[in-house]
């Protein structure tokens, strides 16, 4: 199985666990643990966030997934899973490509939510 060609993995959030049933990565059949060796191996996956477990990611305060994802993604969704529209965390640095502010993840935190307007 290969990728097909243009396929692009970068701005990715995988939680684990990761264990020796369950890789991180596979890519054109080759497995990858973590995110660093995928990079090495393949190019992709430079901004990727990995974590152990779901907890401290997705739309909470501290989160590293807030306004971190890559807006110019084929197929970006302009809302989240509930339907709700994007918005911006004036209290974050828009870190995702091109300074982006969309969130990773399937649910987008909403500036309101956290006591902002």
């Amino acid at each position: 199985m290969t990728a097909t060609a243009g396929t692009r993995a970068d701005y990715n959030l995988i939680s684990g666990p990761f264990t020796a049933d369950w890789i991180a990565y596979k890519w054109a059949d080759a497995p990858y643990a973590d995110q660093a060796t995928f990079h090495a191996g393949t190019g992709q996956g430079a901004h990727d966030i990995l974590t152990p477990t779901s907890k401290g990611v997705g739309a909470e305060d501290g989160s590293p997934t807030v306004d971190s994802a890559d807006a110019t993604a084929p197929g970006v969704l302009l809302t989240d899973h509930y339907g709700r529209e994007t918005s911006d965390d004036p209290r974050v640095p828009n870190t995702g490509k091109d300074g982006g502010y969309l969130d990773r993840g399937a649910v987008a935190g909403r500036a309101h939510g956290r006591g902002l307007r």
